[in-house]
């Protein structure tokens, strides 16, 4: 299919290639220790758009579109092992991965709504991240260059209402297509949202010991496919 590569683009990950990536580094990780001792080589191969997917040319239409952070991306792991690739080859149907490294809820909200221009699948996975991410008004700059995480979650009330916000303009997005919304780990302190599918316990780690391991991203794959 043909895309219009300039809206739909990250700019930053356009054909970028490496061996780490931000917390997936021996300087980064959590465990420098596991990180040494871990046993999947892992290599970094985002398309001419800048996702960590297969090329344009193969993008289908009607396939089903997953949209998050690094944990969408699959930091830590190699790309047949994270959650898309994984619930790709148990619903036999195209997955598409549109993970950002450091993504802000405004940024799922504000490219979900431009994919879905170019796009009618067969169904949405919203993966949030961490409510306190913003995404900065610096139109001009990449993607990956505007997200704002700050250290100290200082206003959780106005975090939630933020998230709030983008939710409720991705369910008007989205009320024709099946769609789950999920998040990772701690998304939020103090708010259980019930919508919100949880990922089941953290069975393992990835590289860097902070995101999905191989058996967490399959228990969540097999949770996703049920709901499918």
């Amino acid at each position: 299919m043909k895309l219009n590569v300039d809206q739909l683009k990250v700019g930053g990950y356009v054909n970028y290639s490496s061996s780490t990536l931000g917390l997936d580094s021996i300087d980064q990780c959590f465990d420098k220790s596991y990180f040494k001792k871990y046993p999947y080589t892992i290599s970094y191969q985002f398309n001419e758009i800048g996702f960590r997917d297969i090329p344009i040319s193969g993008y289908l239409k009607n396939s089903i579109i997953v949209i998050g952070d690094s944990f969408t991306v699959g930091l830590g792991l190699p790309l047949e092992l994270t959650y898309p690739k994984q619930l790709e080859k148990i619903v036999n149907n195209q997955v598409l991965n549109f993970g950002l490294n450091g993504a802000s809820n405004d940024w799922i909200c504000r490219k979900l709504h431009t994919i879905l221009q170019y796009f009618n699948p067969a169904a949405i996975i919203v993966h949030y991240t961490f409510t306190h991410r913003r995404e900065l008004d610096k139109q001009d700059w990449f993607d990956n260059e505007r997200t704002l995480c700050p250290v100290d979650r200082v206003d959780e009330i106005a975090d939630y209402k933020n998230w709030l916000q983008n939710h409720s303009k991705i369910e008007v997005l989205t009320k024709n297509i099946p769609t789950i919304y999920s998040s990772i780990p701690n998304w939020h302190h103090n708010v259980n949202y019930d919508n919100l599918i949880k990922i089941p316990k953290m069975l393992d780690l990835a590289r860097d010991s902070f995101h999905y391991g191989e058996k967490t991203c399959s228990a969540f794959a097999n949770e996703l496919s049920k709901l499918l």
